[in-house]
Parts: C-alpha cells; sequence; structure tokens
C-alpha cells in the first residue's frame, strides 16, 4: 500500500487541515468495517447514508484522521476539510495518477469487463509491476480507491470502469485518464436509463474517445455496434479480436466446448492453443482481449499462455463446486441479456455433465423491455436441451411462460416465487450426477439456494 505525506494530499484536494497534520496518512478508506490504522477515513455523503457519522468509529479504529465537508464537533483528530469529500476523493486520485505516470488500460463493455480486466492483469503481471481494479470497484467511489491503493512503483494500471447512466464514462475517464481502452461488447445493459442500445454504445465509446491520440482501442470485430465504437476512435490505432473473422487482429483459428481455442495473431501468422479453465465462447472471447492488449505490450505467446491456463475467474462467476454428488455452476453475480444469453448457450453445449437444470432469475434495470428480452431468454432456454428449468420470481415468471409457449414441456418447468421455494424444489429435484447452472441478477442472489443446498445436505449427512 502507498503511504501519502499530509501536505501533499492536502495540496492535491486543495482543502485545509484542522486539529493538527498527520504525520503520514498509510492508505485511504471510506469503509469503517476494512479501515485500518494509519489509514485517511473519507466521509461520503450519500443518498441514503452520511460517512460523518463513522468518523468516530474509524478514528477508534486507528484512522489518522478523516477527509470531511464540516468538522464534527467532539472530536480532535485531525480534519482535511473540503467544500465536497466525494469530488476531492476524485481529484486526489487523478492527481496520485498522475505523480506515478504510468500506463493505463481501462476496461468497460456491457458483459464481461471484471473477467478481462482480471485476465487481462494476471497475463500482464508477468512483465510489468502491475496493479488492477479491486474486485468490481468500478465506479466513482470504488475507482478512485483502487487508484489510491497501487503503489508508486506500478508500470501498468488495468482498471474497470462502469457505468448505468449517461455520462459516467467521460466523467471516470477523467480522473483516470486511460492510455488504452477496452471495450469488451455492447448490448441492453441498464438500458432503463438510455433511450436505445445504440445510446449505451455512444457512451461505451467514449472511452476511446477519453484516449490520447496515440492511444489504443480494442474491439470486439464481430459486434454489432463496432462501427460506433470505431469512429468514436478516430484516428487512434485500433486492435480488434474476433471469434472467427480473419480480417481482425486476433481470431479464433479452432476451439472446442471444453475451453481449447487456437488464437491466431493476423500480423506475425503466429498461432497458440491455449486451454482455458472456463468453458465456452464468452471465456474464449474474454481471453481474446487479455491476449490482444499483452501481446502489443510484448509478452511472449509462453508467458500469455501460462497465465491464461491458470486462470480462475472471480467468485460466482462460473464457480463450479460439488455438493452430495451433484455439480453446481454459480453464475449468479450478475446478469443481462448478453451474459445470460452466453451462459445459457455454454451451458447447452457441455458433455458428460448428467441431466441439466437451469436456475433462472430475473435481470433488472431494463425498464420497458423487461418482458421482451426475458421472453428471449425464455426461448432460448426452451431450444437449449437443457432436462428442468427452475424459475425464481416474477420475471422468472415470464422466462418459464415463453419456454413453454416455445415448445418446452410444461412438466419441466418450475416456476417458484422466492429463492426459498426454489431450494425446495430442487432438494427434492437433483440426484447425484446432475449438474445445475444458477443465473440472475446481483439484487436476486441466487447465491443463497446454493448455500441453501449445501447445507441442507450436510446436515443430511449430519
Amino acid at each position: 500500500m502507498p503511504r501519502f505525506a499530509a501536505d501533499e494530499f492536502c495540496a492535491w484536494c486543495g482543502g485545509r487541515w484542522v486539529n493538527g497534520i498527520p504525520s503520514m496518512i498509510g492508505g485511504v478508506s471510506n469503509d469503517t468495517r476494512t479501515i485500518k490504522a494509519g489509514d485517511l477515513y473519507i466521509a461520503i455523503k450519500g443518498a441514503r447514508f452520511d460517512g460523518h457519522a463513522f468518523i468516530a468509529d474509524a478514528l477508534a479504529k486507528g484512522a489518522c484522521g478523516a477527509l470531511v465537508s464540516e468538522v464534527v464537533s467532539g472530536l480532535t483528530a485531525p480534519m482535511l476539510v473540503v467544500p465536497d469529500t466525494h469530488k476531492a476523493l476524485m481529484q486526489v486520485a487523478q492527481k496520485y495518477r498522475r505523480k506515478i505516470g504510468l500506463r493505463i488500460i481501462a476496461v468497460t463493455g456491457s458483459a464481461g469487463k471484471s473477467t478481462v480486466k482480471e485476465m487481462t492483469a494476471q497475463v500482464l503481471a508477468g512483465g510489468f509491476r502491475t496493479a488492477a481494479t479491486r474486485g468490481n470497484w468500478n465506479n466513482d467511489i470504488g475507482l478512485p480507491l483502487s487508484l489510491l491503493a497501487m503503489s508508486e512503483n506500478t508500470e501498468l494500471g488495468v482498471f474497470e470502469i462502469g457505468m448505468n447512466h449517461p455520462g459516467e464514462i467521460s466523467a471516470l475517464c477523467r480522473v483516470l485518464e486511460p492510455d488504452w481502452g477496452v471495450v469488451t461488447n455492447v448490448g441492453p445493459v441498464h438500458i432503463e436509463f438510455f433511450d436505445s442500445v445504440e445510446a449505451i454504445a455512444e457512451e461505451k465509446a467514449n472511452l476511446f474517445r477519453a484516449l490520447p491520440q496515440d492511444g489504443i482501442a480494442v474491439i470486439e470485430h464481430d459486434g454489432k455496434f463496432r462501427d460506433i465504437l470505431r469512429k468514436a476512435a478516430g484516428t487512434r490505432k485500433i486492435i480488434s479480436v474476433s471469434m472467427a473473422d480473419r480480417q481482425a487482429d486476433y481470431y479464433v483459428v479452432r476451439r472446442n466446448a471444453d475451453g481449447l481455442c487456437e488464437i491466431c495473431e493476423r500480423l506475425s501468422g503466429e498461432t497458440s492453443a491455449i486451454i482455458l479453465g472456463q468453458p465456452g465462447d464468452f471465456s474464449i472471447c474474454n481471453a481474446l482481449m487479455a491476449v490482444a492488449v499483452a501481446r502489443s505490450m510484448g509478452l511472449g505467446w509462453d508467458q500469455i499462455r501460462g497465465a491464461l491456463e491458470v486462470f480462475r475467474p472471480m467468485p460466482m462467476r462460473w464457480q463450479v463446486s460439488e455438493c452430495a454428488g451433484v455439480r453446481l455452476i454459480n453464475d449468479s453475480y450478475n446478469a443481462n441479456p448478453l451474459s445470460m444469453s452466453a451462459a445459457i448457450t455454454t451451458f447447452s453445449g457441455m458433455q458428460g455433465v448428467g441431466r441439466k437444470i437451469m436456475v433462472l432469475a430475473g435481470m433488472l434495470e431494463l425498464g420497458v423491455n423487461a418482458n421482451e428480452e426475458h421472453r428471449k431468454i425464455g426461448s432460448l432456454s426452451a431450444g437449449s436441451g437443457i432436462d428442468f428449468l427452475v424459475t425464481v420470481g416474477e420475471l422468472g415468471r415470464v422466462i418459464a411462460g415463453a419456454a413453454v409457449d416455445a415448445g418446452m414441456d410444461a412438466s419441466r418447468v418450475i416456476t417458484c416465487g422466492s429463492n426459498g421455494d426454489a431450494l425446495g424444489e430442487l432438494s427434492g429435484l437433483a440426484k447425484p450426477g446432475d449438474t445445475i447452472l444458477f443465473k440472475g441478477s446481483r439484487g436476486m442472489k441466487l447465491e443463497q439456494i446454493i448455500s441453501g443446498f449445501e447445507q441442507l445436505f450436510v446436515g443430511q449427512a449430519g
């Protein structure tokens, strides 16, 4: 973790110290649950909370002081006073990024951005001192906190930027000042807050508009909105990846359902076979993005292959476990039309996994498009060759209805009102040798079913 001089930190945000000055700032945090001795506590005001109410807790846990917009009476610890602590946090992160002077790769997209970020960072760490976004801290609080966690000797940074409203990409880019931009894909995600998918593409394209003229843009050559992205890149260098098109800079020569893919670099004509830990085209496409960045940074195929073959996704992203002879695939970190379709297609193509059961819940923030998008998922499910479909919640009921309308046997479609109901159904349905896929938006908390399933069988064994 970096350490910051108190006077420098003050200058970066234009504030003033009261009640003295810390000898050194050991790190920053806006969360009293994880704050460490010597950290500066960032008191942020939100729509439903005010961090100033927790300053005393932070100090009791060893914070060296607090960044505040108002001095709290009765506290004598150092306070760095600014008009707006949120704005100050972003200013400090930008200034620290400039001080280090590293190269930064920004990753955004409607699906897969966290995995591409993790893959790229893991590969690049084989050749450079590399920092990356903490978990999925990709918003206007998480991103600056991730930047401020970098050590001063960092050479490359790989940072994820998210958005759910217009204007957010540009705002985050002003803090991050990326040299490279990677857009994984574009789809109807958070469309509740946009006029169209084209508008989402334009928002994602703001990443490329924020790059310097000598910056590099990485795009999916097969994407429906590639022309919007290419136009936004302007005269900047573009590197493209494709699952099949040999006109792309990096493309797949062959692949199978077990995660094997052979990638060709068009300029050199070199190919490399890589065995990924995750099956499916979505995993291969994510790896293509990481390969494109790493090769352009000068890394060799052996380094890249070695890193990708040991890569494992973040929790709840195609996380495989086994309980009572039943294989559980937890892909419930989040869901949108792109990732839901990719998960179903991958699950459908899996071989030798026994009976296939899908547990699907709603995709949130789709606005007026919600019913249509869920009906599409239901139709896709009906043609996927699965043995049983279990749905949760009202939007899950839409999926179930569309699956039956598309020809799936109604006796193999089970609708549940809650996660508890779904657990009850699965406890009687699942048998040793079965494989169950769980997929839904974060707010649906499908991991509760997995936890309940595991506890149920542990209890039975006891």
